[in-house]
């Protein structure tokens, strides 16, 4: 999975600049894929992202295919599931410890843990996807006219 591509078609929906709208276009497997519920799916079904364009010249209704190493999965898999888990776990650890005996101890201990989660994803979300440092996105690889 570390060293493999994945790749993805999509037809350009819009493209200005040096961004692009993307649909997605969803494989005959997805009904039957596990996580399919993590797509981000519009209401009629079809996935749409929005892309860096490397300078390509784009125009909605190109078809265009989209990479990305399998080494993100796991980057992302580690920074958005692994951490977070290990920081709730560890807060519950420490506040439960700390925290003295009281009649909502563990209404403060579960509080503080949920509270300190949130602080991670909401620092991840400022200084990850904002800033494009943590996961980087896929990349327009080949364009069809």
């Amino acid at each position: 999975m570390k060293n493999e591509l994945l790749s993805e078609e999509g037809i350009v929906k819009s493209a200005e600049g040096s961004s692009a709208e993307v649909e997605i276009i969803n494989p005959s497997g997805c009904e039957d894929c596990g996580a399919r519920m993590f797509c981000k799916a519009d209401e009629s079904g079809k996935r749409t992202i929005k892309l860096d364009n490397p300078g390509l010249i784009l125009k909605p209704g190109d078809r265009i295919r989209i990479e990305t190493e399998g080494r993100n999965l796991i980057v992302f898999s580690v920074v958005f599931y692994l951490i977070p888990l290990v920081i709730l776990i560890l807060s519950l650890i420490i506040s439960e410890s700390t925290i003295i005996q009281s009649d909502n101890k563990d209404l403060y201990v579960a509080g503080i843990s949920i509270l300190t989660v949130i602080i991670y994803y909401f620092i991840v979300y400022l200084f990850g996807v904002k800033l494009k440092i943590i996961l980087p996105s896929p990349k327009i690889k080949h364009h069809k006219l």
